[in-house]
């Protein structure tokens, strides 16, 4: 399943393999939902990188932190 993420700005957009977004960026893929400040989304690959308050969820699990990666 694809992700599908949405943002504030679209910042840039490199060689056609990604886009770099900023503001209120906000993902959902199937049950998980993730929200953080800066993403790298590497749409081809189906993957994030995520940067600045970083939380995703799937049901009952939490997790937080300054940085992450989503491989979807």
């Amino acid at each position: 399943e694809r992700i599908d993420l949405q943002a504030d700005s679209l910042v840039g957009v490199g060689n056609g393999q990604f886009r770099y977004v900023e503001g209120h960026v906000r993902f959902k893929q199937g049950d998980v939902v993730g929200w953080c400040d800066r993403a790298v989304d590497y749409y081809i690959e189906n993957r994030v990188q995520m940067t600045g308050n970083v939380k995703i969820v799937q049901g009952t699990v939490t997790l937080t932190g300054p940085s992450a990666n989503y491989d979807g």
